[in-house]
């Protein structure tokens, strides 16, 4: 919570809720941390994958998910699912590498950098630097496995 630059701008997230941001924030500095490994990785490989897949590490797939080729270059692909307005956000998200930095690096370098914009959940900071640029499409049949 020490990175966010104006805890104001949150308040939707303010008392009850504010274990929701903490998590977000989580959820966002993980990424941050996964982008960190990617860049290395490639950078060694000298190449750039063409797509990034996030996944929860608890999903249990019954059904495929499809050829990598079959998703846009052009959006974001979130997982269709019965939560948040019909997708789950946090379950699965195929990434075009023109969107890598975007969703890796851009959500918390919001938090660490905003001083105007209101937010008042988690899931308008996920798509606050790509709003009109993705689509929700079933990737492949899971649920989470605890």
């Amino acid at each position: 919570l020490l990175q966010v630059k104006d805890k104001t701008k949150y308040s939707g997230f303010s008392d009850i809720n504010e274990k929701f941001f903490i998590r977000g924030c989580q959820q966002f500095y993980n990424h941050e941390k996964c982008g960190d490994l990617i860049k290395a990785i490639e950078a060694r490989k000298k190449f750039q994958f063409d797509y990034l897949i996030y996944i929860r590490p608890d999903l249990f797939f019954s059904e495929p998910c499809g050829n990598i080729s079959d998703y846009s270059q052009n959006k974001l692909t979130l997982g269709k699912g019965p939560d948040f307005e019909g997708h789950n956000i946090d379950h699965i998200a195929i990434i075009p590498k023109k969107y890598k930095y975007d969703f890796l690096f851009g959500k918390m370098n919001l938090i660490r950098t905003n001083t105007k914009h209101h937010f008042y959940k988690s899931e308008q900071i996920y798509w606050h630097n790509t709003p009109d640029s993705y689509e929700i499409r079933p990737i492949g049949k899971h649920e989470i496995k605890r």
